[in-house]
């Protein structure tokens, strides 16, 4: 009886962290910086404030976890892709899954700007670490795949790529997703040379990055 009792409250536990989570994602996909509360989050849930800070004793935590099944989703999209059809691709082919596996996804682009510089300061030690160590596996195993396809790259190298794709994406996420005030001045025709489109050049960068991982092995 004890262990039947104990299966159920950690069914009853996983149900109110799903709920949680569900409830965090929704509220941030709908707010461009992020900028929803707890509070938000646990009525939308169904659940009380305190009872958010049981699972996940911070905000940054809640992200991060909502940041983690983000990127799985990513990572299972991207996989898939790269998988079918076999043989050999083009680098710049390459960079066009990738990117366009990410365009979609501006729930992920914005928390992954957030992860170095935010979250994983505000997260538990040991939440980050666990977070860290699913992020090298997912990372390994897509990186097999892109070595796959590009033949020219070595054992290793797939994952860096992944390693450069995030790199890009934070970066010219970060620049592209301007605030207003800013996203006005930008629109000037004259600022032309400053201006980040975010899909176009992040496909071009990563796309002439890939090329230069292969002409170094070649």
């Amino acid at each position: 009886m004890a262990l039947k009792q104990r299966a159920r409250r950690d069914e009853d536990k996983q149900q109110r962290r799903d709920a949680i989570l569900k409830a965090a994602r929704a509220l941030l996909e709908r707010a461009p910086r992020l900028d929803t509360t707890v509070a938000e989050v646990a009525e939308r849930a169904g659940v009380a404030k305190g009872t958010i800070f049981l699972y996940y004793p911070t905000r940054e935590a809640l992200e991060l976890a909502v940041l983690e099944q983000e990127l799985d989703g990513w990572f299972d999209a991207l996989d898939r892709e790269l998988a079918e059809p076999s043989g050999a691709w083009s680098a710049q082919r390459v960079a066009s899954v990738i990117v366009g596996s990410v365009v979609l996804r501006k729930l992920m682009a914005r928390l992954l700007v957030r992860l170095e510089t935010v979250l994983e300061h505000g997260a538990p030690a040991e939440q980050v670490a666990l977070f860290r160590h699913r992020l090298l596996d997912r990372t390994t195993r897509t990186g097999a795949l892109v070595e796959k396809r590009l033949a020219r790259l070595g054992r290793g190298d797939g994952a860096r790529a992944i390693v450069y794709a995030r790199a890009l994406l934070v970066g010219l996420w970060g620049m592209a997703d301007a605030a207003p005030s800013a996203a006005k001045a930008m629109s000037e025709p004259a600022m032309a040379a400053i201006r980040v489109d975010f899909e176009r050049d992040f496909e071009r960068s990563l796309g002439a990055l890939l090329h230069a991982m292969q002409s170094e092995r070649a």
